[in-house]
Protein backbone atom coordinates (compact mmCIF):
# COMPACT_ATOMS: atom_id res chain seq x y z
CA UNK A 1 0.00 0.00 0.00
CA UNK A 2 1.25 3.67 -0.12
CA UNK A 3 2.68 4.52 3.01
CA UNK A 4 3.97 7.95 2.19
CA UNK A 5 3.92 10.84 -0.96
CA UNK A 6 6.40 13.57 -0.52
CA UNK A 7 6.08 16.34 -3.14
CA UNK A 8 8.13 19.13 -4.30
CA UNK A 9 7.43 22.46 -6.62
CA UNK A 10 3.65 20.82 -8.11
CA UNK A 11 1.38 23.76 -8.87
CA UNK A 12 0.78 25.31 -4.86
CA UNK A 13 2.59 23.17 -3.00
CA UNK A 14 6.33 24.42 -2.15
CA UNK A 15 7.02 20.90 -0.15
CA UNK A 16 4.63 18.85 1.48
CA UNK A 17 4.57 14.87 2.99
CA UNK A 18 1.45 12.88 3.83
CA UNK A 19 1.86 9.64 6.00
CA UNK A 20 -0.80 7.19 5.30
CA UNK A 21 -1.78 4.23 7.32
CA UNK A 22 -3.44 1.02 6.72
CA UNK A 23 -7.06 1.08 6.27
CA UNK A 24 -8.94 4.29 5.71
CA UNK A 25 -7.53 7.85 5.17
CA UNK A 26 -9.34 10.51 4.42
CA UNK A 27 -7.73 14.39 3.17
CA UNK A 28 -10.40 17.11 3.31
CA UNK A 29 -9.99 20.73 2.54
CA UNK A 30 -11.81 23.89 1.56
CA UNK A 31 -11.52 24.36 -2.71
CA UNK A 32 -8.28 25.82 -3.21
CA UNK A 33 -6.79 23.75 -0.24
CA UNK A 34 -4.47 21.88 -2.87
CA UNK A 35 -6.63 18.56 -2.81
CA UNK A 36 -6.69 18.10 -6.80
CA UNK A 37 -2.15 18.87 -6.59
CA UNK A 38 -2.35 15.78 -4.51
CA UNK A 39 -4.14 13.85 -7.34
CA UNK A 40 -2.11 15.88 -9.77
CA UNK A 41 1.42 14.60 -7.81
CA UNK A 42 -0.12 11.08 -7.86
CA UNK A 43 -1.02 10.67 -11.55
CA UNK A 44 2.61 11.48 -12.23
CA UNK A 45 4.09 9.34 -9.81
CA UNK A 46 2.15 6.43 -11.68
CA UNK A 47 3.50 7.17 -15.06
CA UNK A 48 0.63 9.76 -16.30
CA UNK A 49 1.17 12.48 -18.97
CA UNK A 50 2.53 15.41 -17.11
CA UNK A 51 2.79 19.09 -18.28
CA UNK A 52 5.25 21.43 -17.78
CA UNK A 53 2.87 23.78 -16.24
CA UNK A 54 2.57 21.46 -13.25
CA UNK A 55 5.97 22.94 -11.86
CA UNK A 56 5.92 25.78 -9.17
CA UNK A 57 6.14 29.65 -10.62
CA UNK A 58 9.36 30.40 -10.32
CA UNK A 59 10.83 27.07 -9.82
CA UNK A 60 13.10 24.64 -12.44
CA UNK A 61 11.87 21.60 -11.27
CA UNK A 62 9.42 19.80 -9.27
CA UNK A 63 9.89 16.40 -7.83
CA UNK A 64 7.18 13.48 -6.72
CA UNK A 65 7.90 10.66 -4.32
CA UNK A 66 6.73 7.96 -3.13
CA UNK A 67 6.55 4.92 -0.67
CA UNK A 68 4.71 1.60 -1.18
CA UNK A 69 4.94 -1.11 1.67
CA UNK A 70 3.77 -4.89 2.14
CA UNK A 71 3.44 -5.32 -1.47
CA UNK A 72 2.36 -8.50 -2.79
CA UNK A 73 5.24 -11.32 -3.26
CA UNK A 74 3.86 -12.60 -6.78
CA UNK A 75 4.05 -8.32 -8.04
CA UNK A 76 7.05 -8.24 -6.51
CA UNK A 77 8.60 -11.03 -8.42
CA UNK A 78 6.78 -9.11 -11.59
CA UNK A 79 8.80 -6.10 -10.31
CA UNK A 80 12.06 -8.27 -10.19
CA UNK A 81 11.61 -9.48 -13.97
CA UNK A 82 11.79 -6.30 -14.97
CA UNK A 83 14.60 -5.79 -13.75
CA UNK A 84 13.93 -3.63 -10.06
CA UNK A 85 15.33 -4.62 -6.59
CA UNK A 86 12.23 -5.59 -4.44
CA UNK A 87 13.09 -8.05 -2.26
CA UNK A 88 11.90 -6.55 0.93
CA UNK A 89 8.47 -5.91 -0.51
CA UNK A 90 9.09 -2.35 -0.60
CA UNK A 91 8.90 0.25 -4.11
CA UNK A 92 10.35 3.63 -3.73
CA UNK A 93 9.22 5.70 -6.73
CA UNK A 94 10.57 9.45 -7.74
CA UNK A 95 9.80 11.39 -10.50
CA UNK A 96 11.53 14.85 -11.41
CA UNK A 97 9.93 16.86 -13.88
CA UNK A 98 12.27 20.12 -15.29
CA UNK A 99 11.14 23.24 -17.58
CA UNK A 100 12.57 21.82 -20.54
CA UNK A 101 10.48 18.61 -20.43
CA UNK A 102 12.65 16.24 -19.57
CA UNK A 103 11.76 13.46 -16.62
CA UNK A 104 14.12 11.49 -14.31
CA UNK A 105 12.71 8.74 -13.05
CA UNK A 106 13.92 6.29 -10.53
CA UNK A 107 12.40 3.02 -9.16
CA UNK A 108 14.15 1.57 -5.73
CA UNK A 109 17.30 3.69 -7.14
CA UNK A 110 17.95 2.58 -10.20
CA UNK A 111 17.40 4.43 -13.28
CA UNK A 112 13.70 3.91 -15.60
CA UNK A 113 11.64 5.43 -18.43
CA UNK A 114 7.87 6.22 -18.17
CA UNK A 115 6.36 3.40 -19.98
CA UNK A 116 7.87 0.81 -17.02
CA UNK A 117 7.08 3.43 -13.74
CA UNK A 118 3.19 3.56 -15.85
CA UNK A 119 3.16 -0.33 -16.11
CA UNK A 120 3.92 -0.50 -12.54
CA UNK A 121 1.71 2.31 -11.31
CA UNK A 122 -1.06 0.34 -12.51
CA UNK A 123 -0.29 -2.52 -9.87
CA UNK A 124 0.02 -0.25 -7.38
CA UNK A 125 -2.90 2.47 -7.09
CA UNK A 126 -6.39 3.11 -8.87
CA UNK A 127 -7.79 6.42 -8.46
CA UNK A 128 -11.68 6.86 -8.89
CA UNK A 129 -12.77 10.08 -10.24
CA UNK A 130 -16.11 11.91 -9.08
CA UNK A 131 -17.15 11.64 -13.26
CA UNK A 132 -16.86 7.54 -12.47
CA UNK A 133 -20.18 7.84 -10.86
CA UNK A 134 -21.78 8.55 -14.08
CA UNK A 135 -21.46 5.33 -14.99
CA UNK A 136 -23.98 4.20 -12.32
CA UNK A 137 -26.21 6.15 -14.53
CA UNK A 138 -25.78 3.86 -17.27
CA UNK A 139 -27.47 0.12 -16.94
CA UNK A 140 -25.34 -0.93 -19.27
CA UNK A 141 -21.80 -1.08 -16.93
CA UNK A 142 -23.69 -2.66 -13.69
CA UNK A 143 -23.19 -6.18 -15.37
CA UNK A 144 -19.53 -5.38 -15.46
CA UNK A 145 -19.92 -4.18 -12.03
CA UNK A 146 -21.35 -7.79 -10.84
CA UNK A 147 -18.56 -9.70 -12.96
CA UNK A 148 -15.74 -7.86 -11.29
CA UNK A 149 -17.27 -8.27 -7.80
CA UNK A 150 -17.55 -12.46 -8.86
CA UNK A 151 -14.68 -12.40 -10.40
CA UNK A 152 -16.30 -13.81 -13.85
CA UNK A 153 -13.13 -13.22 -15.91
CA UNK A 154 -12.23 -16.87 -16.75
CA UNK A 155 -15.96 -18.22 -17.45
CA UNK A 156 -16.40 -15.09 -19.40
CA UNK A 157 -13.68 -15.52 -21.86
CA UNK A 158 -14.36 -19.30 -21.98
CA UNK A 159 -17.82 -18.30 -23.25
CA UNK A 160 -17.09 -15.86 -25.25
CA UNK A 161 -14.46 -18.50 -26.95
CA UNK A 162 -18.01 -20.37 -27.42
CA UNK A 163 -20.46 -17.68 -28.80
CA UNK A 164 -17.50 -16.16 -31.17
CA UNK A 165 -17.48 -19.93 -32.38
CA UNK A 166 -21.09 -20.16 -32.66
CA UNK A 167 -20.97 -16.87 -34.85
CA UNK A 168 -18.53 -17.87 -37.36
CA UNK A 169 -21.07 -21.34 -38.12
CA UNK A 170 -24.03 -19.73 -37.88
CA UNK A 171 -22.52 -17.11 -40.75
CA UNK A 172 -21.36 -19.98 -42.89
CA UNK A 173 -25.02 -22.25 -42.38
CA UNK A 174 -26.45 -18.49 -43.77
CA UNK A 175 -23.95 -18.21 -46.34
CA UNK A 176 -24.75 -21.74 -48.05
CA UNK A 177 -28.48 -20.75 -47.21
CA UNK A 178 -28.17 -17.92 -49.93
CA UNK A 179 -27.17 -20.13 -52.73
CA UNK A 180 -30.29 -19.63 -55.06
CA UNK A 181 -31.24 -20.44 -58.54
CA UNK A 182 -28.33 -18.79 -60.44
CA UNK A 183 -25.95 -21.09 -58.74
CA UNK A 184 -26.24 -23.62 -62.19
CA UNK A 185 -24.77 -20.75 -63.92
CA UNK A 186 -22.38 -19.74 -61.82
CA UNK A 187 -21.26 -23.27 -61.26
CA UNK A 188 -21.11 -23.12 -65.71
CA UNK A 189 -18.61 -20.30 -65.44
CA UNK A 190 -16.37 -22.00 -63.19
CA UNK A 191 -16.42 -24.94 -64.45
CA UNK A 192 -14.77 -23.21 -67.60
CA UNK A 193 -12.56 -20.99 -65.35
CA UNK A 194 -11.22 -24.46 -63.76
CA UNK A 195 -10.48 -25.97 -67.32
CA UNK A 196 -8.99 -22.65 -68.65
CA UNK A 197 -6.63 -23.01 -65.42
CA UNK A 198 -5.25 -26.69 -65.25
CA UNK A 199 -5.09 -26.69 -68.99
CA UNK A 200 -2.22 -24.35 -68.46
CA UNK A 201 -0.27 -26.33 -66.35
CA UNK A 202 1.06 -23.39 -64.10
CA UNK A 203 4.28 -23.53 -62.54
CA UNK A 204 5.36 -21.22 -59.89
CA UNK A 205 7.88 -19.03 -60.84
CA UNK A 206 7.52 -20.14 -64.70
CA UNK A 207 7.25 -16.52 -65.61
CA UNK A 208 10.06 -15.36 -64.20
CA UNK A 209 12.46 -18.48 -65.75
CA UNK A 210 10.79 -18.35 -69.33
CA UNK A 211 11.77 -13.97 -69.31
CA UNK A 212 15.48 -14.92 -68.47
CA UNK A 213 15.22 -17.54 -71.02
CA UNK A 214 14.26 -15.12 -73.46
CA UNK A 215 16.45 -12.50 -72.89
CA UNK A 216 19.09 -15.07 -72.98
CA UNK A 217 18.21 -16.24 -76.55
CA UNK A 218 17.87 -11.97 -77.48
CA UNK A 219 21.44 -11.72 -76.06
CA UNK A 220 22.82 -14.77 -77.75
CA UNK A 221 25.16 -12.66 -80.06
CA UNK A 222 26.30 -10.48 -77.72
CA UNK A 223 27.13 -13.38 -74.78
CA UNK A 224 28.82 -15.39 -77.75
CA UNK A 225 31.36 -12.56 -78.54
CA UNK A 226 32.30 -12.25 -75.54
CA UNK A 227 32.53 -15.65 -74.42
CA UNK A 228 35.07 -16.20 -78.01
CA UNK A 229 37.04 -13.31 -76.42
CA UNK A 230 37.41 -14.78 -73.04
CA UNK A 231 38.63 -17.84 -74.27
CA UNK A 232 40.93 -16.46 -76.93
CA UNK A 233 42.08 -14.27 -74.55
CA UNK A 234 43.64 -17.66 -72.79
CA UNK A 235 44.26 -19.78 -75.61
CA UNK A 236 47.09 -20.06 -77.35
CA UNK A 237 47.60 -19.12 -81.08
CA UNK A 238 49.31 -16.90 -83.00
CA UNK A 239 50.37 -15.34 -79.96
CA UNK A 240 51.35 -16.92 -76.96
CA UNK A 241 48.83 -17.03 -74.56
CA UNK A 242 49.03 -17.55 -70.48
CA UNK A 243 49.01 -21.16 -70.95
CA UNK A 244 52.18 -21.49 -72.88
CA UNK A 245 53.89 -18.94 -70.62
CA UNK A 246 53.17 -20.64 -67.46
CA UNK A 247 54.37 -23.96 -68.68
CA UNK A 248 57.16 -22.62 -70.43
CA UNK A 249 58.63 -20.91 -66.94
CA UNK A 250 57.67 -24.06 -65.01
CA UNK A 251 60.27 -25.94 -67.75
CA UNK A 252 63.04 -23.05 -66.81
CA UNK A 253 63.08 -23.88 -63.24
CA UNK A 254 64.00 -27.03 -64.32
CA UNK A 255 67.86 -26.92 -63.83
CA UNK A 256 67.13 -25.40 -60.30
CA UNK A 257 65.56 -28.38 -58.52
CA UNK A 258 68.35 -30.16 -57.65
CA UNK A 259 69.97 -27.11 -55.46
CA UNK A 260 66.80 -25.13 -54.54
CA UNK A 261 63.96 -27.97 -53.03
CA UNK A 262 61.31 -24.95 -52.86
CA UNK A 263 61.74 -23.75 -56.86
CA UNK A 264 60.73 -27.57 -57.85
CA UNK A 265 57.54 -26.83 -55.25
CA UNK A 266 57.15 -23.23 -57.64
CA UNK A 267 57.36 -24.77 -61.17
CA UNK A 268 54.71 -27.12 -59.82
CA UNK A 269 52.68 -24.02 -58.66
CA UNK A 270 53.14 -22.31 -61.78
CA UNK A 271 52.14 -25.83 -63.93
CA UNK A 272 49.20 -25.90 -61.92
CA UNK A 273 48.07 -22.27 -62.64
CA UNK A 274 48.83 -23.25 -66.45
CA UNK A 275 46.53 -26.51 -66.12
CA UNK A 276 43.27 -24.11 -64.55
CA UNK A 277 43.73 -21.46 -66.65
CA UNK A 278 43.23 -24.24 -69.83
CA UNK A 279 40.49 -25.87 -68.15
CA UNK A 280 38.89 -22.76 -67.63
CA UNK A 281 39.52 -22.06 -71.53
CA UNK A 282 38.11 -25.35 -72.10
CA UNK A 283 35.22 -24.54 -70.30
CA UNK A 284 34.27 -21.42 -71.91
CA UNK A 285 34.98 -23.36 -75.33
CA UNK A 286 31.91 -25.33 -74.47
CA UNK A 287 29.35 -22.93 -73.23
CA UNK A 288 30.07 -20.88 -76.42
CA UNK A 289 29.69 -24.90 -77.99
CA UNK A 290 26.08 -24.84 -76.39
CA UNK A 291 25.11 -21.84 -77.05
CA UNK A 292 22.39 -21.48 -79.87
CA UNK A 293 19.93 -19.19 -81.16
CA UNK A 294 16.31 -20.38 -81.79
CA UNK A 295 14.07 -18.74 -83.65
CA UNK A 296 11.66 -21.24 -83.10
CA UNK A 297 11.86 -21.65 -79.65
CA UNK A 298 12.16 -18.10 -79.02
CA UNK A 299 8.63 -17.70 -80.48
CA UNK A 300 7.57 -20.26 -78.31
CA UNK A 301 8.54 -18.51 -75.52
CA UNK A 302 6.93 -15.40 -76.61
CA UNK A 303 3.75 -17.39 -76.98
CA UNK A 304 3.60 -18.85 -73.64
CA UNK A 305 4.34 -15.50 -71.92
CA UNK A 306 1.86 -13.74 -73.40
CA UNK A 307 -0.63 -16.45 -72.48
CA UNK A 308 0.42 -16.26 -69.29
CA UNK A 309 -0.22 -12.39 -69.05
CA UNK A 310 -3.82 -12.67 -70.29
CA UNK A 311 -4.24 -15.46 -67.38
CA UNK A 312 -2.98 -13.14 -65.24
CA UNK A 313 -5.18 -9.88 -65.78
CA UNK A 314 -8.05 -12.43 -65.58
CA UNK A 315 -6.94 -14.81 -62.22
CA UNK A 316 -4.53 -12.73 -60.59
CA UNK A 317 -0.83 -11.32 -61.43
CA UNK A 318 1.13 -14.00 -60.06
CA UNK A 319 1.47 -17.96 -60.79
CA UNK A 320 0.66 -18.06 -56.68
CA UNK A 321 -2.31 -16.49 -57.03
CA UNK A 322 -3.73 -17.84 -60.03
CA UNK A 323 -2.92 -21.07 -58.67
CA UNK A 324 -4.79 -19.84 -55.17
CA UNK A 325 -7.79 -18.47 -57.07
CA UNK A 326 -7.94 -22.16 -58.60
CA UNK A 327 -7.88 -24.09 -55.24
CA UNK A 328 -11.04 -21.40 -54.12
CA UNK A 329 -13.08 -22.20 -57.12
CA UNK A 330 -12.61 -25.71 -57.05
CA UNK A 331 -13.72 -25.37 -53.14
CA UNK A 332 -16.91 -22.99 -54.41
CA UNK A 333 -18.02 -25.83 -57.13
CA UNK A 334 -17.69 -28.61 -54.44
CA UNK A 335 -20.29 -26.66 -52.28
CA UNK A 336 -22.37 -25.43 -55.07
CA UNK A 337 -22.28 -29.59 -56.73
CA UNK A 338 -22.94 -30.65 -52.95
CA UNK A 339 -24.93 -27.68 -51.40
CA UNK A 340 -27.50 -29.74 -49.92
CA UNK A 341 -24.94 -31.85 -48.01
CA UNK A 342 -22.57 -28.64 -47.15
CA UNK A 343 -25.79 -26.60 -46.09
CA UNK A 344 -26.67 -29.54 -43.71
CA UNK A 345 -23.29 -30.56 -42.25
CA UNK A 346 -22.87 -26.47 -41.58
CA UNK A 347 -26.23 -26.49 -39.71
CA UNK A 348 -25.30 -29.52 -37.63
CA UNK A 349 -21.87 -27.49 -36.81
CA UNK A 350 -24.28 -24.37 -35.78
CA UNK A 351 -26.59 -26.26 -33.74
CA UNK A 352 -23.61 -27.87 -32.10
CA UNK A 353 -21.76 -24.52 -31.70
CA UNK A 354 -24.92 -23.17 -30.78
CA UNK A 355 -25.62 -25.65 -28.10
CA UNK A 356 -22.41 -25.37 -26.42
CA UNK A 357 -22.33 -21.35 -26.10
CA UNK A 358 -25.66 -22.20 -24.47
CA UNK A 359 -24.78 -24.44 -21.80
CA UNK A 360 -21.47 -21.79 -21.07
CA UNK A 361 -23.86 -18.99 -21.08
CA UNK A 362 -26.15 -21.05 -18.46
CA UNK A 363 -23.23 -21.78 -16.47
CA UNK A 364 -21.78 -18.34 -16.13
CA UNK A 365 -25.41 -17.23 -15.31
CA UNK A 366 -25.76 -19.09 -12.13
CA UNK A 367 -22.71 -17.94 -11.56
CA UNK A 368 -23.47 -14.38 -11.39
CA UNK A 369 -26.83 -15.52 -9.70
CA UNK A 370 -25.09 -16.77 -6.75
CA UNK A 371 -23.03 -14.03 -6.87
CA UNK A 372 -25.44 -11.37 -7.17
CA UNK A 373 -26.82 -12.21 -3.45
CA UNK A 374 -23.47 -11.69 -1.77
CA UNK A 375 -22.63 -8.74 -3.62
CA UNK A 376 -26.38 -6.67 -2.76
CA UNK A 377 -25.40 -7.87 1.39
CA UNK A 378 -21.63 -6.92 0.99
CA UNK A 379 -22.91 -3.40 -0.77
CA UNK A 380 -25.94 -2.49 1.85
CA UNK A 381 -23.87 -3.37 4.91
CA UNK A 382 -21.39 -0.86 3.32
CA UNK A 383 -24.27 1.78 2.70
CA UNK A 384 -24.91 1.44 6.15
CA UNK A 385 -21.70 2.64 7.34
CA UNK A 386 -21.96 5.68 4.85
CA UNK A 387 -25.67 7.13 6.77
CA UNK A 388 -27.66 4.86 4.60
CA UNK A 389 -29.16 2.60 6.92
CA UNK A 390 -32.60 1.62 5.59
CA UNK A 391 -31.17 0.93 2.05
CA UNK A 392 -32.05 -1.66 0.08
CA UNK A 393 -29.53 -2.23 -2.81
CA UNK A 394 -30.70 -5.37 -5.79
CA UNK A 395 -29.10 -6.78 -8.71
CA UNK A 396 -32.35 -6.89 -10.90
CA UNK A 397 -31.79 -9.38 -13.41
CA UNK A 398 -33.12 -9.97 -16.66
CA UNK A 399 -32.52 -13.34 -19.12
CA UNK A 400 -31.59 -12.01 -22.82
CA UNK A 401 -30.75 -13.71 -26.16
CA UNK A 402 -27.41 -14.67 -26.25
CA UNK A 403 -24.94 -11.65 -26.69
CA UNK A 404 -21.05 -11.52 -26.42
CA UNK A 405 -21.92 -10.76 -22.36
CA UNK A 406 -23.70 -13.87 -22.11
CA UNK A 407 -27.77 -13.99 -21.39
CA UNK A 408 -27.61 -11.68 -18.55
CA UNK A 409 -29.21 -8.15 -18.38
CA UNK A 410 -28.50 -6.68 -15.02
CA UNK A 411 -29.86 -3.17 -13.59
CA UNK A 412 -28.72 -1.88 -9.99
CA UNK A 413 -32.19 -1.16 -8.30
CA UNK A 414 -32.36 1.09 -4.65
CA UNK A 415 -34.52 2.22 -2.14
CA UNK A 416 -33.37 4.53 0.36
CA UNK A 417 -36.61 4.62 2.27
CA UNK A 418 -38.42 1.89 4.38
CA UNK A 419 -41.70 0.20 2.58
CA UNK A 420 -40.80 1.48 -0.77
CA UNK A 421 -39.62 -0.76 -3.49
CA UNK A 422 -36.19 -0.92 -5.38
CA UNK A 423 -36.20 1.07 -8.32
CA UNK A 424 -33.82 2.54 -10.89
CA UNK A 425 -30.86 4.71 -9.61
CA UNK A 426 -31.81 7.05 -12.19
CA UNK A 427 -34.78 7.83 -10.76
CA UNK A 428 -34.48 8.25 -7.37
CA UNK A 429 -30.55 8.42 -6.63
CA UNK A 430 -29.49 11.79 -5.45
CA UNK A 431 -25.71 12.81 -6.24
CA UNK A 432 -24.55 12.48 -2.78
CA UNK A 433 -26.12 9.17 -2.85
CA UNK A 434 -24.47 8.01 -5.87
CA UNK A 435 -21.38 8.89 -4.67
CA UNK A 436 -21.52 6.68 -1.97
CA UNK A 437 -23.38 3.84 -3.57
CA UNK A 438 -20.21 3.95 -6.01
CA UNK A 439 -17.59 4.35 -2.38
CA UNK A 440 -19.85 1.16 -1.51
CA UNK A 441 -19.11 -0.90 -4.29
CA UNK A 442 -15.70 -0.23 -4.75
CA UNK A 443 -14.98 -1.00 -1.54
CA UNK A 444 -16.69 -3.87 -1.85
CA UNK A 445 -14.61 -4.73 -4.89
CA UNK A 446 -11.30 -3.80 -3.00
CA UNK A 447 -11.41 -6.88 -1.14
CA UNK A 448 -10.99 -9.03 -4.25
CA UNK A 449 -8.69 -6.56 -6.04
CA UNK A 450 -4.94 -6.99 -6.55
CA UNK A 451 -4.37 -3.50 -6.94
CA UNK A 452 -3.27 -2.57 -2.89
CA UNK A 453 -4.61 1.24 -2.84
CA UNK A 454 -7.71 2.67 -3.93
CA UNK A 455 -8.35 6.30 -3.89
CA UNK A 456 -11.57 8.13 -4.35
CA UNK A 457 -11.86 11.78 -5.29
Amino acid sequence: MLTALSIDNIAVIEHAELHFDGGFNVLTGETGAGKSIVLDAVHAILGERTSRDLIRTGADSAKVTALFEDLDPSFCATVAELGFDCEDATLLLQRRLTLDGKNSIHINGTPANVALLKEIGTHLVRIHGQQDNSTLLSAGSHLDYLDAYAGSAPLLDDYRAAYEDYRQKQAEAERLEQLDAESDQRLDLLHYQIRELEAADLEIGERDSLVAQRDRIRASETIARALDEAARCLESGEVEGPVTRLFEAARALEPTFAYYDDLRALAEKLSGFGYEIEETAQTLRGRLDSLEFDPALLEEIESRLDYLFRLSKKYGPTEEEMLAYLENIRREVNELENRERCLADARLARDAALEAAQRKAAALSHFRLEAAGRFEEAVCCELRELDMPKVTFVCARKETALTARGVDEVEFLISVNPGEPPKAMTRIASGGELSRIMLAIKSVQSGISDVPTLIFD
